[in-house]
């Protein structure tokens, strides 16, 4: 019955084990007439309510996802997580360099075309752009090499 119902063979041992759960749980009336039907309704019901919780799970963490920041993409929502974290620390560290390597690593990587564009929108010259970048890229490094060296990471 449970594969007439339509469990995937990697999901029948499951649906076997919440059965069983099910009917400790809520035996059958005692005036239950077909219990082959009743063992089916209650198989159906278990499929349904496993479904609609693995897509209320995914739902929640692409919200998760989501508040962090990060556009969600086809793909593994526990990856997809683990990535927008990964993205937020680099935010957070990006918010802790001084305002001009922050600025230049913005514009760097983000808001400008070409270094040159980037110079000119900070007002300064190309050396100290690049000092600025260089500097900030190095502290991010280090930053991101100490986050995953507490996390188990390797430096």
């Amino acid at each position: 019955m449970i594969r007439f119902v339509g469990c995937r063979p990697s999901e029948q041992d499951d649906a076997f084990q919440q059965l069983f759960l099910t009917l400790l749980t809520n035996p059958p009336p005692a005036d239950v007439r077909d219990l082959r039907s009743y063992l089916y309704k209650a198989i159906l019901n278990d499929q349904i309510t496993r479904r609609n919780s693995q897509e209320s799970y995914r739902h929640h963490l692409s919200l998760y996802a989501a508040r962090l920041r990060y556009m969600l993409v086809d793909g593994d929502p526990a990856e997809q997580i683990s990535q927008a974290e990964q993205l937020q620390q680099v935010y957070d560290l990006i918010e802790r360099l001084p305002r001009r390597q922050a600025e230049a690593i913005s514009m760097a990587f983000g808001s400008c075309t070409d270094r040159q564009d980037a110079c000119e929108r900070m007002g300064i010259q190309r050396q100290s752009f690049s000092k600025y970048l260089w500097r900030g890229l190095r502290v991010l490094r280090l930053g991101l090499q100490e986050r995953m060296g507490d996390h188990g990471g390797t430096t």
